[in-house]
């Protein structure tokens, strides 16, 4: 029913938010039975949905409590669940108290770890970028203090999707208040490469984002910037299992 637009508004009203996050404890429990797993996958799906055009009707409590939820089925191991809730909180993510909120719940370093997991790549990406473009510093700062740099570096090097987009627009969000550390991740070879990018209908954004990177970095004038990422973030780069 949550799939229905027509739907959505009339099952919020009538409490299917708070009544599902109230279920997902239980199912979250039943999860090794597979009726257990297909409930808590029809659950992640339902709260996807309503967050999709719906965001804006999240509020109070239910909005609070539904970020911690979400935040804790990224540790789900079901694909399906994982990406349904990571999907979840890209849409909250674009209202911006929701974004601190998401932070709060400790959610950065599971969207991290997902990422370098290969798991729902994009959305996380989605949210790191939402978050990574907030107003409040103190969002900022904590995707650096979560270890983003090297995730968001291995992604930009090995990827040519739309996922390459996030990362290289969440590494320019970033770039101003973490230039230094960031020369430390990002290699002059890799940023050349995408100052030429032509791959796929977002070329022109690829090349816009690594020409703000490149442009604060000032690599002249960084002597410590290699043409090969260096300490501290060159072993996490060489140890993650993205492909």
């Amino acid at each position: 029913l949550s799939f229905c637009p027509g739907n959505r508004s009339n099952l919020i009203q009538a409490g299917a938010i708070p009544a599902l996050l109230a279920q997902l404890g239980p199912m979250a429990a039943m999860a090794h039975h597979a009726h257990g797993e297909s409930c808590l996958v029809s659950c992640a799906g339902a709260l996807w949905n309503f967050a999709s055009k719906n965001a804006s009707e999240w509020t109070g409590t239910d909005l609070a409590r539904g970020i911690a939820m979400l935040v804790r089925l990224l540790d789900s191991p079901r694909i399906e669940v994982v990406s349904r809730a990571a999907g979840a909180l890209r849409c909250l993510a674009a209202q911006e108290p929701n974004r601190g909120l998401i932070v709060a719940w400790r959610g950065l370093p599971k969207l991290l770890r997902c990422i370098a997991q290969g798991q729902a790549i994009a959305q996380c990406l989605g949210t790191l970028y939402l978050i990574a473009t907030s107003s409040d510093f103190a969002n900022r700062r904590a995707i650096l203090s979560s270890g983003a740099l090297p995730v968001l570096a291995v992604v930009m090097r090995t990827r040519e999707d739309e996922n390459l987009q996030f990362a290289v627009s969440t590494l320019a969000a970033l770039s101003g208040v973490a230039s230094l550390d960031m020369a430390d991740c990002v290699s002059r070879s890799d940023l050349f490469r995408l100052l030429h990018w032509s791959k796929g209908a977002n070329a022109a954004a690829v090349r816009h984002d690594a020409a703000r990177i490149a442009q604060i970095l000032t690599w002249s004038q960084l002597p410590h910037a290699h043409d090969q990422p260096t300490s501290p973030c060159s072993p996490a780069l060489d140890r993650l299992p993205l492909q």
